[in-house]
């Protein structure tokens, strides 16, 4: 099983280094660009629920057929037979498509939600060093209370962007045989240094994960700073108004065994593990490379 996921660290790495350069030569302010961006989010998910609910209808109609299909079957009636076969057949294309545009919404929602988290990182960048600048307290507890609440607002974000945990990847079966020919011991080497070039790629990809997760945590951690500089001063006024909650955005399992949130902590902690468990594997899989290219050698 080969493992091409993602991760949201390495998407966000390719564009985070040109954003805020962007964001600043651009005529809207971030306040206008994040609301812009939640509209475009928001359309996503209705695109995404129409397609869902298009598909449901292809999916009732397809079963209904197969279910008549079984029943003919069972029950040796041979006209509903010939009549639910070409219907089946009929139906699997416009399921086939349902199912296409499914996952293109799915894909523009993920995408959408990528551009919410950019701008969020930047609207709190600027709330921390707009908290540092401040000439009164009472702006201070102002705009501490609109960082909590784009702090809150990006790690419901985050916290559905990152979805399930990543599985392993797993070893291929592949050994010697001694049956094995020169050209059935290259293939197999061959084979197994694909596993090996995906395995860096996925080493590549984690890395980069790590590095968002570094620059985020040096964020919160320059945010807990600012509001626990307003604490000490007397400054901040604690929200009124509960945590937002999005109700487009359906909870992930990013969450430990208790139920609690994982924090950027634990998630970098774990992609740091991550890595070590991917680097022995990867060698694990040159050596085995090397194996077998030593017995074509020795066998040519």
């Amino acid at each position: 099983m080969k493992f091409l996921r993602r991760s949201l660290g390495f998407e966000l790495a390719v564009v985070a280094a040109g954003f805020v350069a962007a964001v600043s030569a651009r005529a809207q302010s971030t306040e206008e660009l994040l609301a812009q961006r939640r509209l475009e989010y928001i359309s996503a998910v209705d695109s995404h629920r129409s397609a869902l609910s298009a598909l449901r209808v292809v999916e009732q109609r397809f079963s209904t057929v197969i279910a008549e299909r079984g029943r003919a079957r069972r029950e040796g009636d041979a006209a509903a037979l010939d009549r639910a076969l070409p219907q089946a057949q009929e139906l699997s294309v416009p399921k086939a498509d349902r199912q296409r545009r499914v996952s293109e919404a799915a894909d523009v929602v993920a995408a959408r939600r990528r551009a919410v988290i950019e701008i969020l990182i930047v609207r709190q960048s600027e709330l921390v060093a707009r908290i540092d600048a401040a000439r009164s307290s009472a702006e201070r507890a102002q705009l501490g209370i609109l960082l909590t609440d784009a702090s809150n607002e990006l790690k419901e974000f985050e916290r559905e962007a990152e979805g399930p945990a990543a599985l392993p990847v797993v070893m291929p079966d592949i050994n010697f045989d001694p049956r094995d020919g020169p050209a059935d011991l290259l293939g197999k080497a061959e084979l197994v240094e694909r596993h090996a070039a995906v395995t860096d790629t996925l080493i590549q990809e984690n890395d980069a994960a790590i590095l968002f997760l570094e620059e985020r945590l040096r964020n919160e951690r320059s945010r807990q700073g600012a509001l626990a500089n307003m604490d000490r001063f007397g400054d901040r006024i604690v929200p009124t108004c509960p945590p937002r909650v999005d109700p487009t955005v359906q909870r992930s399992d990013s969450t430990d065994a208790g139920g609690r949130p994982v924090t950027l902590s634990q998630r970098l902690a774990a992609k740091r593990e991550y890595r070590l468990f991917l680097v022995e594997y990867r060698d694990s899989l040159l050596i085995k490379t090397e194996q077998f290219q030593l017995r074509v050698r020795r066998r040519s």
